[in-house]
């Protein structure tokens, strides 16, 4: 006699998403950041750094990282994490671009000579690339300073480099400064 046989019945089961892999991560902390999440953006740049060996991935972890502290307004923090960026990968796109972030958080700070030198650091690493509003940034800062034949300097660097626009507040500038040396005749 033919018996009943039961057909096995399937059980679904769950497929655990993989996890994503540190660029992912790295273009979704991206977006996060865009759109002010950041915590977020926080988490995903540091899932990406702690998972990737690679040299790029880290970086963009790095910048993206330092980036959010930036502009949350942690300003100490972000210090802190592009001076790691530029430590750990001095020879990357992004650790010239911290040099510039570096100059403004500084001049944020109020520490003007530090400032001033990070805009000269970004100005070497990035030659060509915005040369003259680094070199005004550097001349502004070095003159909140009071290092007045530095910020010459950096505006009479400044006054050779090809730009739009007029030229009178850059020697408004540079007569300020000659006036803060003395050179009353000069400015």
């Amino acid at each position: 006699t033919p018996s009943a046989t039961l057909a096995p019945t399937l059980t679904p089961t769950l497929t655990p998403s993989p996890t994503p892999v540190p660029a992912v991560r790295v273009a979704s902390g991206d977006h996060a950041l865009f759109n002010g999440d950041y915590e977020s953006a926080r988490t995903e740049y540091r899932f990406a750094f702690e998972q990737s060996t690679d040299a790029d991935t880290r970086a963009e972890s790095l910048w993206g990282l330092a980036r959010t502290e930036f502009e949350a307004g942690n300003t100490q923090t972000a210090i802190d994490q592009f001076n790691q960026l530029v430590r750990e990968h001095p020879d990357s796109l992004r650790a010239a671009q911290a040099h510039f972030l570096l100059a403004e958080s500084f001049n944020e700070q109020k520490r003007f000579a530090e400032a001033a030198a990070e805009y000269g650091a970004y100005a070497s690493a990035r030659s060509g690339i915005l040369d003259a509003y680094a070199l005004e940034r550097q001349g502004d800062a070095y003159f909140s300073a009071t290092k007045y034949v530095e910020a010459l300097n950096a505006y009479n660097a400044m006054a050779v480099i090809p730009r739009l626009g007029d030229a009178t507040e850059l020697q408004i500038k540079i007569g300020q400064t000659r006036a803060a040396l003395g050179d009353y005749a000069g400015a």
